[in-house]
């Protein structure tokens, strides 16, 4: 009886190692920059929370102030294997358009994901997001401005750049040269 139930318990620790429960987290300070009207307002820093589990990631974006710091302020969940789908907390939002930026000598692939709630106006809003860095920015449709832009290091600042100064339909926004 010992027997069977050693090689019970050793089976199952055995499928349970081996089941595929990889998860990485890792927060860090990002700088969010906020727009109204094609003219610059404000930056506040965001906690931004990565997390990778199974085939998903998370990009949780949480007010880094004492009043904010319960406050999540945007939440992105990317299936890794449908580049057509990104939720923006719970909305599933489809794929408009992607494209390429080189930075550096390097490929960046940015998303144009489009958010429009059925029974809602005024908050849609094109949401460009890259698999690393998570939300870039968000161009609102219904206000017709840029709305905000997040940045994490040279390379997010530069794709933003890249992103405004398209020129070839990718950002249907104002441009500012």
């Amino acid at each position: 009886m010992k027997a069977i139930y050693a090689i019970i318990v050793f089976s199952i620790s055995i499928l349970l190692s081996s089941c595929d429960r990889k998860e990485t987290s890792e927060t860090r300070i990002v700088l969010q920059n906020l727009y109204s009207t094609h003219q610059y307002l404000r930056s506040d820093a965001l906690f931004l929370k990565k997390i990778s589990k199974n085939d998903s990631i998370w990009h949780i974006y949480i007010g880094a102030n004492s009043e904010e710091r319960k406050d999540t302020i945007y939440s992105f969940l990317k299936p890794l294997d449908n580049d057509s789908l990104l939720y923006f907390f719970d909305y599933k939002c489809p794929i408009k358009s992607k494209r390429t930026f080189k930075i550096h000598n390097k490929d960046y692939e940015v998303f144009k994901y489009y958010y429009d709630l059925v029974e809602a106006n005024d908050e849609e809003a094109n949401y460009y997001y890259h698999e690393n860095y998570g939300f870039l920015l968000c161009y609102s449709k219904g206000w017709g401005f840029l709305a905000n832009t997040i940045e994490q290091d040279d390379v997010s600042k530069a794709l933003i750049d890249s992103i405004i100064n398209d020129k070839t339909g990718f950002y249907d926004g104002y441009h500012p040269n």
